[in-house]
């Protein structure tokens, strides 16, 4: 996963729209939808529901330090765990070839 992907993902995770998102990173609207499609195919999620799923399976602390807490809380925790998260993810759909 990039490091956009992985941003686009703490996103996201945060219940944020692709509009939102794209405002947020300083990107397009597509390219935030390109990049969100992009993280859904790696983690072989079929909804957003299910990429959800996976996420808080491979780091439950992630979703309790995003829900609950406001915009700047939310901004100061996006740069900790969220990506420790994001990475597992990676590793776990990542094939053991490519490892």
């Amino acid at each position: 996963m990039t490091h956009r992907e992985a941003e686009v993902l703490r996103e996201l995770l945060a219940g944020r729209s692709n509009k939102e998102i794209a405002h947020d990173l300083g990107i397009s609207v597509r390219t935030a939808e390109v990049h969100r499609a992009n993280v859904m195919a790696k983690a072989r999620a079929r909804g957003l529901a299910g990429l959800i799923k996976i996420a808080v399976a491979a780091d439950p602390a992630q979703l309790q330090g995003l829900l609950g807490t406001g915009t700047e809380a939310y901004r100061e925790h996006k740069a900790g765990s969220a990506l420790a998260a994001s990475e597992e993810l990676m590793s776990l759909s990542t094939p053991d070839k490519a490892r």
